[in-house]
């Protein structure tokens, strides 16, 4: 989790202005792996932040992808999910639960690079490939994860 200490930094670093509000946004949603939309986010705030509006929270989100603090995932029924960008992942999205899971792969990741590496897009510039796989999940499976090492498909 992240500290108002740490918080209020990064903010600052990426010319925020480190506002009460903003810190606690901040804080819940770097806290999270459920990737929430602004209005579950706004659900678990206002009970402790009774003065935070929907409106601040949905201006708060933008200026955070501004930034770079935050990215937006859109899922397959259109819905806007929002998460702190730490590490390279792709995700999972279940069609029957409408859960966005992440999924780390390195070598996928480094598939995907090498791919665009060697097939460039003209006139665009690729800056970062994000994968998103839909499906759902098993139910006699045993609960999604990323794989702890992966070989290279191609090998």
């Amino acid at each position: 989790m992240l500290l108002a200490e740490g918080a209020r930094n990064l903010l600052t670093e990426r010319g925020l202005k480190a506002t009460h509000q903003r810190v606690v946004i901040l804080q819940a949603l770097s806290a999270t792996e459920s990737h929430p939309s602004a209005e579950e986010l706004f659900a678990d705030l206002r009970h402790e932040n009774p003065t935070l509006s929907i409106g601040t929270l949905y201006k708060t989100l933008e200026a955070f992808v501004s930034a770079g603090l935050a990215r937006p995932i859109v899922t397959i029924s259109g819905a806007q999910r929002f998460e702190v960008p730490m590490r390279e992942h792709h995700h999972l999205i279940c069609r029957k639960t409408k859960q966005v899971i992440d999924f780390e792969d390195h070598a996928l990741s480094l598939l995907l690079a090498d791919f665009f590496r060697q097939n460039p897009i003209p006139g665009f510039q690729v800056e970062e490939v994000q994968l998103m796989v839909t499906g759902h999940k098993q139910e006699e499976e045993e609960p999604l994860t990323s794989p702890p090492t992966s070989k290279n498909p191609i090998n």
